[in-house]
């Protein structure tokens, strides 16, 4: 199986963010891991990986519910 790049979690539950990042590792998805808190910041760090030509993301594990921007409004810009 072909690693990933580079996985984006965004997730405001520090505990699913952490077994998502174990299993990330375990399974040797990849070793690039990025973390955010809510829909807004990872919105935030995409424009800035494409302002500064960095690599996008190849995964992105999006939880539904979070505060400032939930999924659906993440998804929808």
């Amino acid at each position: 199986m072909k690693k990933a790049n580079k996985v984006l979690i965004i997730d405001d539950d520090e505990i699913s963010t952490y077994i998502c990042c174990r299993l990330i590792k375990s399974f040797q998805l990849s070793d690039n891991i990025i973390t955010k808190g809510d829909g807004l910041e990872a919105l935030n760090y995409l424009k800035s990986c494409k302002n500064e030509h960095n690599d996008l993301p190849e995964l992105i594990f999006l939880d539904i519910i979070m505060p400032e921007m939930n999924a659906r409004e993440f998804l929808s810009e």
